[in-house]
């Protein structure tokens, strides 16, 4: 292969990459999660309750056109596409010198399944991509050109870290990769300028978190390493706290005119604390796996080579020995402090995504002489892409057992529809969790959805006060309010009754399907078919 047709065929990788992101961001309807993020773009701050303040300039975009998934996205996606020609300058200084090898290294980083669908969906691992490979391009000129480019590592370690606390993970990776290929340059100020540059870069974000009794860090470390949401921060409303409805209340009546007994849930045998962390290990080893798509396959069989000691040199080193550490580190690091975590807790799978930045310079050797195998390979992850994008968009015909199983469906479908509906209602909306909030307010932002604090876990939504546009003196004056909710037992919140409800149906072949409550008996409209089953209560002051 030619130099030329080498950059041609660069060309036409990166214009795949485009095409493949923005089709599926426009066709994608927003999931939970990225009308949450996209949320905090209406109130900019140095923090937020879950995460850095990077992930809500991403959503600056939502102002284009409201309610529109790809313009919410499009701000991801021209981050996200940085990535592409900084990875390269990456793998050229590695010395993937061959006309073959910066195309297929490109392939493998940018068209695994984790690099296709984590460059459209807007979560705070894209930036922390772009500012994890842009501070492995500065360290690695750092370690073989010029020290002073420490500096400008530092400053991605910064960015990165105002995304997504895993940018830590990156020292340790810098320490190793100095101490084994230049210790020379732990002598000179730039490693330490570097690091000057990255805390300075943090600092506003930590003088944030200390002003605010560091909710948070809290938060990431009890969800990392607790594996849970709790923080000990009151919610800054006035909303009544919610009570356990008794047995026979009016609560408890509404709930039983549609209880489902095939929807109730089977208890699950207790499992004992070594098999949960073996499982836990086993789940989180495979979802890396899963995050290759199909290359995931070839990667089996190079590492099957490895163990018997095969192809050592292909797959081992890489042509530049000096950055052998700091690639190797960069790969290994994250894999291996989130696969011991996976021993305690649960670990989801792109929390030690950014390792793929790195791995292509290893694996790439592997694809010398099988340009069709990787091209084929290539081609079936993006039709994965384009069938679940086909399936989300005719669920009625494609989706097969228990809708509500499919995480893709419950994460998209119906909310539009739903939020329309809520549009047309007299009264003040408020919702259960921060998932129903962001998604109605995606979608109707004249709504102005409140989260009642107490029912679900905090969020953003009951932590901060320019969320908390519904207060108890409004619901008094409005006469009563709707909560949207999952639960299809009505909370007892001191103060309301509630007169009415309704359920909200989501089901595939019949669309949205409003039952209210009817002593005289309940008919599920759709049995199993049912993506949602929402539940809207209408709350009245007692003296309405």
């Amino acid at each position: 292969m030619s130099k030329r047709q080498s950059f041609y065929l660069l060309l036409v990788i990166f214009a795949g990459l485009v095409l493949v992101r923005f089709t599926a961001a426009a066709l994608l309807p927003i999931t939970e999660d990225e009308a949450y993020y996209n949320a905090w773009a209406r109130h900019l701050s140095w923090g937020y309750f879950d995460h850095p303040p990077v992930v809500a300039l991403l959503g600056q975009t939502t102002w284009l056109q409201e309610g529109s998934s790809f313009f919410a996205r499009l701000g991801t996606l021209l981050a996200s596409l940085l990535v592409f020609p900084i990875t390269l300058a990456l793998f050229r200084r590695c010395g993937l010198s061959e006309r073959w090898q910066l195309p297929y290294a490109a392939v493998l980083t940018s068209f695994s399944l984790g690099g296709l669908v984590f460059g459209f969906l807007t979560t705070p691992d894209v930036v922390l991509t772009l500012a994890w490979a842009l501070a492995l391009n500065e360290a690695s000129a750092a370690l073989v050109e010029n020290p002073r480019r420490w500096l400008t590592a530092g400053l991605a370690v910064g960015v990165g870290f105002l995304s997504k606390y895993v940018m830590v993970l990156i020292g340790p990776v810098f320490l190793w990769a100095l101490l084994r290929s230049k210790p020379s340059q732990l002598r000179s100020p730039w490693p330490y300028a570097g690091a000057l540059a990255a805390l300075l870069m943090c600092l506003p974000h930590l003088a944030w978190n200390a002003q605010h009794d560091w909710i948070t860090v809290k938060f990431q470390l009890g969800r990392g390493f607790l594996h849970s949401h709790a923080v000990s921060t009151s919610a800054v409303a006035d909303l009544p706290a919610p009570q356990v409805a008794p047995p026979g209340s009016r609560e408890d009546q509404f709930y039983k005119m549609f209880i489902d007994p095939l929807a109730e849930k089977v208890p699950k045998p207790e499992r004992s604390a070594p098999l949960r962390a073996l499982i836990r290990v086993g789940e989180f080893l495979a979802s890396q796996f899963l995050l290759w798509g199909f290359f995931a396959l070839p990667i089996i069989v190079m590492l099957g080579s490895v163990a018997r000691r095969r192809q050592r040199t292909t797959l081992l080193e890489i042509p530049q020995p000096a950055l052998q550490p700091l690639m190797a580190a960069a790969a290994l690091v994250p894999l291996g402090v989130f696969g011991s975590i996976a021993i305690f807790a649960k670990v989801e799978a792109h929390w030690a995504a950014v390792y793929m930045l790195a791995a292509p310079v290893f694996l790439v050797g592997f694809f010398q002489g099988r340009g069709r195998l990787l091209a084929g390979l290539t081609l079936l992850n993006v039709l994965l892409i384009g069938g679940a994008l086909i399936h989300e968009r005719h669920a009625d015909t494609t989706t097969r057992g228990n809708p509500r199983r499919d995480r893709l469906l419950r994460e998209t479908h119906g909310y539009r529809q739903m939020a329309a509906h809520l549009a047309t209602l007299p009264l003040p909306v408020l919702t259960e969790n921060y998932q129903l909030n962001a998604m109605v307010n995606f979608y109707e932002p004249k709504i102005a959805a409140a989260q009642w604090p107490g029912l679900a876990r905090k969020s953003e939504f009951v932590w901060r006060p320019q969320w908390q546009t519904i207060l108890k003196a409004d619901l008094d004056r409005s006469g009563g309010f709707y909560l949207l909710t999952n639960n299809g037992l009505p909370p007892r919140l001191p103060g309301f009754t509630p007169t009415a409800m309704t359920e909200i149906a989501d089901c595939l072949e019949l669309g949205l399907m409003l039952t209210p409550a009817d002593p005289s008996g309940y008919k599920h409209p759709c049995r199993r078919r049912a993506v949602h089953q929402w539940y809207l209560i209408e709350y009245r002051p007692p003296s309405s």
